[in-house]
C-alpha cells in the first residue's frame, strides 16, 4: 500500500449512538451506545446493576433494536421481567432470554443466535458468575479445590477476547455485568477489585462503576432529595473511557425492581440550574410566562410536566451533569 493510498483512507468514527435513554448512561457514554463497544458495569452486590442493565435493554427494544440477555446468576425471575416492563418485547421477539451458567454453554448459546439473528446488544449477566464446564461433569474429577488457574482464569480471557474481537467485527455491542470481590494488600489491607482484573480491564472499551451516594461527596445534594418512592441514591462512575475523561460521577435514582428514576435527576438539575427556584419548603418554577408555586418536593416532584423537557433545557441538564 503507497503512501497516497493511506492519505486516502479516513479514520473518521460515524456518529451512530444508541441513546439507552436512561440520562445518567447517555451522559458517561458521551450521547450513547456506540456500535461494536464492549461495556463493564461493576459494583458490590446488590446496588442494581441487572436492573439497570434491564431497563437499557427493554428501551433498546422499544428502538426496534434486538437484545440477547444471558443470565449465569440465575438472579432474575419472571416478575423482574414483568415489573421492569420487557416482558411483551420476549412476544415480539426483540428481546431474548436465557439463563446459563458455565463458558462454554454460554458461548455455544451467543454463537447459535449470532447465526440467525443481528443483535444490536448482548448482555452477560455476570462474567463473575461464570464457571468452567469441567466442573459440572463428574468424569473430569473437578472441584472448586483444584488448584489449576486453567479451570477460571483462561476461559475467561480467551472468552472476553473473542467477544471482545466479534463485537468490533459485527458492531455488537456487549454489556458485561462484574462485581467486585474482596482482595488482601499487605501494603493497605483487604480492598475492592473487580472480578477478572486485567483481563476484563483489557477487554473493555468502557468501565462504569455503580457506587453509593456519598453524603459529603460532589453530589452530596443530590442526596438531600426525600425518597417519595422506594429506592437507592447511587453514583454512576467513570472508570474507563475514550470519550470522557475517567472521574466523573453522576448521580441517579434507582428505584427498587423497575429502574432509573429520570425525574429525579432531571429535579435536581433543574434546581441546580436555577430554573426552579427554591425557597426553604416551597419550589417555584414558570412556564410561558405563568408562574408556579409547589409546596414541598413531593407536590413538586408530581406537578412536573412535559414543558420542562424540551430539547433546550434537556441540554441544559446534559451539559449540567458532564460539566
Amino acid at each position: 500500500m503507497s503512501k497516497k493510498d493511506i492519505e486516502l483512507i479516513s479514520y473518521e468514527i460515524p456518529n451512530d449512538n444508541i441513546k439507552t435513554n436512561i440520562l445518567c448512561v447517555d451522559c458517561v457514554l458521551n450521547g450513547g451506545i456506540i456500535p461494536g463497544t464492549t461495556i463493564q458495569f461493576v459494583s458490590e452486590s446488590g446496588l442494581g446493576k441487572s436492573t439497570l442493565c434491564l431497563e437499557i435493554a427493554k428501551n433498546l427494544c422499544y428502538q426496534e433494536m434486538k437484545v440477547l440477555y444471558l443470565d449465569a446468576e440465575g438472579s432474575v425471575t419472571q416478575n423482574t421481567l414483568s415489573t421492569i416492563g420487557i416482558t411483551e418485547y420476549m412476544i415480539n421477539n426483540t428481546f431474548y432470554y436465557v439463563r446459563e451458567s458455565t463458558f462454554g454453554n454460554v458461548e455455544k448459546v451467543i454463537d447459535k443466535f449470532l447465526e440467525s439473528i443481528n443483535f444490536d446488544l448482548v448482555i452477560i449477566d455476570s462474567i463473575a458468575a461464570l464457571i468452567n464446564d469441567d466442573f459440572l461433569d463428574s468424569s473430569k474429577s473437578a472441584s472448586i479445590t483444584t488448584n489449576n488457574s486453567n479451570l477460571n482464569s483462561r476461559p475467561l480471557t480467551l472468552f472476553l477476547n473473542k467477544y471482545n474481537s466479534i463485537a468490533k467485527k459485527r458492531k455488537i455491542s456487549f454489556i458485561f455485568i462484574n462485581q467486585y470481590r474482596n482482595k488482601v494488600d499487605m501494603k493497605i489491607g483487604t480492598v475492592l477489585k473487580e472480578y477478572g482484573g486485567k483481563s476484563v480491564r483489557y477487554n473493555s472499551d468502557v468501565i462504569l462503576k455503580i457506587i453509593p451516594l456519598k453524603s459529603n461527596g460532589k453530589n452530596r445534594d443530590f442526596s438531600k432529595l426525600p425518597q417519595i418512592i422506594p429506592g437507592n441514591k447511587l453514583e454512576l462512575e467513570i472508570i474507563k473511557s475514550n470519550r470522557i475523561i475517567p472521574g466523573l460521577k453522576i448521580p441517579f435514582y434507582l428505584v427498587y425492581g423497575r429502574g432509573v428514576s429520570e425525574l429525579y435527576q432531571k429535579i435536581y438539575a433543574l434546581i441546580k440550574l436555577k430554573i426552579i427556584n427554591e425557597n426553604n419548603s416551597y419550589y417555584k418554577y414558570t412556564i410561558n410566562g405563568v408562574t408556579y408555586r409547589r409546596h414541598g418536593f413531593e407536590e413538586l416532584y408530581y406537578s412536573i410536566i412535559n414543558q420542562f423537557l424540551d430539547e433546550e433545557v434537556m441540554s441544559k441538564i446534559r451539559e449540567f451533569y458532564i460539566k
